[in-house]
């Protein structure tokens, strides 16, 4: 499993974890779980965009809070990539 989930990740597509956990024949948290041990070893990275307003919620307040405690949010991609060695 774990050499596919490679090969699909240097696909270069687009696919979403429960995706990726359909192909796998697992489930959601089997594939992160396996992406977070590849991460360790260095053979991916994650990477996390915040996709609130100019990353700054300071600046309008419409959240009514600030970035520093902020609670993760669904306002937030989140994409694994094969490392670069």
């Amino acid at each position: 499993m774990g050499q596919i989930l490679l090969d699909l990740l240097r696909s270069g597509e687009h696919i979403s974890i429960p995706e990726l956990a359909t192909i796998l024949n697992s489930s959601t948290e089997m594939v992160e779980a396996i992406l977070e041990h590849y991460e360790h070893l260095g053979f991916v990275k994650k990477t996390i965009l915040d996709l609130r307003v100019g990353g700054n919620c300071d600046s309008c307040g419409r959240c009514g809070g600030s970035r520093v405690n902020a609670q993760p949010s669904r306002r937030a991609l989140v994409y694994w990539e094969i490392a670069e060695k």
